[in-house]
């Protein structure tokens, strides 16, 4: 920050376009490792990194081509309508950004309660339940309008499987792995049969 003279969010700016420039140093580092999966973790501020330039070559480089993005989603916004759909339009257009096959996490789950999580899941399967409960929400708005981008979810894969975790209970995790093991090995877990070796 010093060197550039430069704030919090410029400094982060910065620092992700300068990732480029050591991307197959990182690589190298990276490959030091025995682990079948490295997991890295960008800023919450998806601006920061996912809408940068250099974002999607650093991923295709550090992965080889190799890459899942799991967009983490908080699950108090998630449990309003409006939260749910901001969501999953944030989703759709880092889907957009990099092309990769990705999940939806649905994070903090401990913090809600049984009845919004089932709430969350019937969104998740029907649009006509999201749309009905987002007019009850929202009954100004443009109907038409929200029924197109509902539709839009619908037609696009948006409205996907939600991975439902929790780092604080450590719950769903399970699930995360296994379906990052069946994309990339057809289930076969050789993360954890090289480690039994």
């Amino acid at each position: 920050m010093s060197e550039f003279n430069l704030g919090p969010n410029g400094a982060q700016i910065v620092a992700s376009d300068l990732i480029i420039e050591n991307a197959e140093l990182i690589k190298s580092a990276i490959e030091m490792y025995e682990d079948y999966y490295v997991i890295f973790d960008t800023p919450g501020q998806i601006e920061l990194f996912s809408f940068r330039p250099s974002s999607p070559l650093i991923v295709d480089i550090l992965s080889e081509g190799q890459a899942m993005i799991a967009f983490v989603a908080d699950s108090i916004i998630e449990s309003t309508p409006s939260g749910f759909i901001s969501q999953k339009l944030l989703y759709g257009s880092i889907m957009s950004r990099f092309f990769k096959p990705s999940m939806f996490l649905l994070n903090k789950t401990d913090l809600i309660t049984d009845e919004e999580l089932q709430k969350i899941e019937s969104w998740e399967n029907s649009t006509d339940a999201l749309n009905e409960d987002f007019m009850n929400e929202k009954q100004a708005l443009n109907k038409q309008y929200f029924l197109s981008i509902l539709s839009a979810f619908k037609e696009s894969g948006l409205m996907t499987k939600i991975h439902k975790i929790s780092s604080k209970n450590m719950t769903g995790l399970e699930d995360v792995y296994a379906d990052m093991s069946l994309y990339f090995t057809g289930g076969e877990d050789y993360d954890t049969l090289y480690k039994d070796e």
